[in-house]
């Protein structure tokens, strides 16, 4: 993976993030999960990874909405499973 791929990756998160946050905030969106429960495990160290450690929802053109979330164990952003 090159650096421009790299940096244009954490850009779109970045701004997904915001713009997630912001639906959130208005009112628009909910969270896929309520506080205390867990998004689902860790697909690198099976460890679950609790609701708070969201980093960004996304719904992609076609498919399911998906996530990715920071797992304290791992250190890594990782799709829970």
């Amino acid at each position: 993976m090159t650096e421009g791929t790299v940096m244009l990756f954490l850009l779109h998160c970045v701004l997904s993030t915001c713009i997630t946050t912001g639906l959130r905030r208005l009112g628009l969106i909910m969270s896929t999960a309520p506080d205390g429960t867990t998004l689902g495990r860790c697909p690198l160290c099976r460890v679950a990874i609790p609701a708070e450690q969201l980093v960004i929802e996304y719904s992609p053109e076609t498919g399911w909405p998906q996530m990715l979330a920071s797992c304290r164990r791992c250190d890594e952003v990782v799709g829970p499973v």
